[in-house]
């Protein structure tokens, strides 16, 4: 079982290192898969960091002046991306727990996963 945990952080004033000002379970997942869906839907109808541009959008809400380097990899409908990024984040081809702990890493997402039992093989 992989549990799926949001956290909210700080600046310590004091010290300069951040903090966890709380850390909530938000789900629990069979798969990897499963557990990026949970960030995905707690994401969404919460602070809504993560946004997700499909590849028929990308024009329509000018993201290409964002982004002017970015190009379209083939077989690739949807990118995501925060206010942070540099650039668009394409989804990896399999949703396992490197992918997924790279997700949050990159997108500097406030949430982390748990394993509470072998899960090498999901």
């Amino acid at each position: 079982m992989i549990q799926v945990f949001s956290h909210r952080t700080h600046i310590d004033q004091r010290t300069g290192e951040t903090r966890v000002v709380f850390n909530s379970e938000i789900g629990e997942a069979l798969t990897y898969e499963e557990a990026w869906g949970i960030i995905c839907n707690h994401d969404l109808a919460s602070a809504g960091r993560l946004l997700i541009a499909y590849k028929h959008d990308w024009e329509t809400f000018n993201l290409g002046s964002r982004f002017p380097n970015f190009e379209w990899p083939e077989n690739i409908n949807f990118v995501y991306f925060t206010d942070e990024a540099t650039s668009p984040v394409i989804p990896p081809s399999a949703y396992t727990e490197i992918s997924v702990q790279e997700l949050i890493r990159i997108l500097k997402l406030p949430y982390r996963l748990e394993n509470t039992e072998d899960t090498s093989s999901l």
